[in-house]
């Protein structure tokens, strides 16, 4: 009889330290956070029955528009965290204080003959000497168990995520009604959109002047068109084309009068996501070959939901600025 063995589980462990040699004070010698770094990557390969991945914020790719929410999202992605306090740098404590607040356990490292400070005794520390960076793996690696020993509470901080079984128009509504600096919107088809929610997009264009709000839909003329219609089994694709322009049309029309506030665009491309964006909110509509999305689950997915952006605000980003084409009832070719 044979057995399959179980795959550790891997966790993130964020490191939390300034980078590349600093030096504090004149009496002070300088100190070398890279050579610190560079043993706690010794850290994937201590243990074969605790798997860690060791990150920095200057080794993760930066999608965000400042450094402050990068490490934000860095310290979203840890199971864990490492933050060396030597020297007292006040980003770091910044970051310590945010991961605690998340609910992360948080160990403290530092050159030997560092004050402690008094909101950090009651955290784990561990000092070290630069001349025995080797050892500084092992004095953590006892503590692991502090990690494992509470399963729960490595989940219990991840953001909610509110699950529609079906898409709820009348949320859709309230948002809308809600967002006062930007609606993006993506739709393979508008008529919904056109029939339910243009008047309510109106209502909000007028009580937030900040607003401003991007509607980008499939190209009615795509080749695309006949495989969507295929999925939905449309038999008449020359009326699903019309439902898709005619919609596309009308939205255009009511929404004009507010100019460069509202943007419309058509994409040539294959419709692989439906999605709202309020503010800094998206509302995933699940797609599927059997249905129309307005049918199907939905997800209302937080802005500091790990990969969130990258799945969806940078999807529409893309179709935005490579794949589509403005839109004008005279200047589009149908």
């Amino acid at each position: 009889m044979s057995s399959t063995a179980l795959i550790p589980r891997l966790y993130n462990c964020f490191v939390i330290m300034p980078f590349g040699i600093k030096k504090y004070a004149e009496t002070e010698p300088v100190h070398d956070f890279d050579d610190v770094w560079n043993s706690l990557n010794n850290l994937s390969s201590i243990d074969p029955k605790f798997q860690v991945r060791v990150f920095r914020a200057d080794n993760e790719d930066v999608h965000r528009e400042n450094l402050v929410t990068h490490v934000h999202t860095c310290i979203h992605k840890a199971d864990f965290c490492i933050a060396d306090i030597t020297g007292h740098n006040p980003n770091v404590m910044y970051e310590i204080g945010f991961a605690r607040a998340k609910g992360l356990k948080v160990f403290v490292i530092c050159r030997k003959g560092t004050v402690i400070p008094t909101d950090l005794k009651g955290i784990v520390h561990i000092s070290y000497t630069p001349e025995r960076l080797d050892i500084l793996t092992s004095d953590i690696k006892k503590h692991f168990g502090r990690i494992t020993s509470d399963p729960a509470k490595l989940i219990s901080n991840l953001p909610t995520v509110q699950y529609l079984a079906r898409r709820d128009d009348e949320l859709i509504r309230q948002k809308i009604l809600g967002s006062k600096l930007r609606i993006d919107i993506l739709q393979t088809n508008l008529s919904i959109l056109e029939r339910e929610f243009t008047d309510v997009i109106v209502s909000s264009l007028d009580a937030h002047p900040g607003l401003n709000i991007r509607i980008l839909t499939l190209d009615p003329q795509s080749v695309f068109v006949n495989y969507r219609a295929r999925q939905l089994s449309v038999k008449e694709v020359k009326l699903f084309r019309s439902e898709l322009l005619t919609s596309l049309s009308a939205t255009h029309f009511k929404l004009k009068k507010y100019g460069k506030r509202v943007s419309i665009k058509i994409y040539d491309d294959f419709p692989s996501q439906i999605a709202f964006f309020f503010d800094d909110q998206a509302l995933a509509c699940v797609v599927s070959a059997m249905g129309r999305s307005r049918d199907n689950c939905a997800f209302l997915v937080p802005p500091d939901l790990p990969n969130s952006r990258e799945s969806f605000a940078d999807h529409f980003s893309h179709l935005w600025n490579t794949k589509s084409s403005d839109y004008s009832e005279h200047g589009a070719s149908f």
